[in-house]
């Protein structure tokens, strides 16, 4: 139950592509994204076809998004997705895109997979995986970050989604308050059984220095009276002493 309550969770976590800035990232059809992998070439394009290279007369299907290109003599290439099967998936905790595609052949179906990470800083994409029937892409990228969402009452501190947010830190007089209550309950959780089998002591005689703890009510209003006395006009006076 606990486990089918977190993947709801993370399921209703899950964005929309339109909370993403994903412009810029789709290039020309003769300029895709390219690298080697163990003597395979693979282009690519972001939401994007990819065209055939000059030595190249076929890659399967016009509208292919992935291709893997053999080195071979001549050159084999085989289409890995096709752009109009796109099916976006996303990270759990907005933590990036899953973009899944596939190919089908007439004697190959084929399915490629590009995990678009959220990433402070831009890494070059690279092949996970090469199949002869999947492909998955590991693509680390700041646009994998959701865009950051504008404060609609910037000036409402009232706002019940900012109290939400908002991390609550203790004071130090919070800190100081739970420090003298744990020593407190240690006091006693810790005195009361010594007291009583090392010292044999029984009743109120169990509590450690009960006779400052019997003494503290009148301590405590003597410090009082001691504070307030300057502000207090005594009724009494000195008297002369006539010899």
């Amino acid at each position: 139950m606990i486990l089918f309550l977190l993947l709801s969770i993370q399921i209703c976590r899950a964005t929309d592509l339109k909370d993403f800035d994903l412009s810029n990232l789709t290039r020309e059809l003769d300029d895709p994204y390219t690298f080697t992998d163990n003597e395979k070439v693979v282009r690519f394009n972001f939401r994007g076809k990819v065209g055939l290279r000059d030595d190249i007369t076929t890659c399967g299907d016009d509208d292919c998004i992935f291709q893997v290109i053999y080195d071979t003599e001549p050159p084999l290439c085989d289409c890995y997705g096709v752009l109009s099967t796109e099916e976006p998936g996303f990270f759990p905790d907005d933590k990036g895109i899953i973009l899944n595609y596939e190919y089908r052949g007439e004697y190959w179906n084929r399915t490629a997979e590009l995990d678009f990470k959220c990433s402070k800083s831009e890494k070059s994409p690279f092949a996970t995986l090469i199949s002869n029937n999947r492909i998955i892409i590991e693509w680390n990228h700041p646009q994998g970050c959701p865009k950051s969402k504008p404060d609609p009452n910037p000036d409402n501190p009232n706002d019940p989604n900012k109290k939400k947010d908002s991390k609550k830190k203790l004071s130090f007089g919070s800190i100081m308050l739970i420090i003298f209550s744990v020593l407190l309950v240690v006091y006693f959780a810790a005195g009361i059984p010594l007291m009583h089998f090392a010292f044999k002591k029984s009743g109120l005689e169990m509590i450690p220095f009960i006779g400052f703890w019997k003494c503290l009510p009148g301590l405590v209003i003597d410090g009082v009276k001691f504070c307030l006395s300057p502000c207090i006009k005594s009724k009494g006076g000195y008297t002369n002493v006539k010899d």
